[in-house]
């Protein structure tokens, strides 16, 4: 009998593309089952066997990427 694992990682996403990035990071990770985005900054996995050191790892190098090179207007 499996026991899935219940993770919940808190990412700080501003924008629609970040969630978008967010999800696809986690849907191709080995072991995911299923995926819900709670919240403006909560991704819960659901899954067997997940690397959770790994999908951190990746979540935090594509999002914050994303972020860090998406342009934003100076405020006056």
């Amino acid at each position: 009998m499996k026991l899935d694992q219940r993770i919940v990682f808190q990412v700080q996403m501003n924008c629609e593309k970040s969630r978008k990035i967010a999800r696809t990071v986690v849907a191709k990770t080995d072991g995911v089952n299923s995926l819900a985005m709670v919240g403006e900054d909560r991704v819960v996995v659901v899954g067997y066997g997940v690397d959770i050191a790994c999908l951190k790892n990746k979540l935090h190098k594509k999002v914050l990427h994303h972020q860090r090179s998406s342009p934003h207007l100076p405020f006056f």
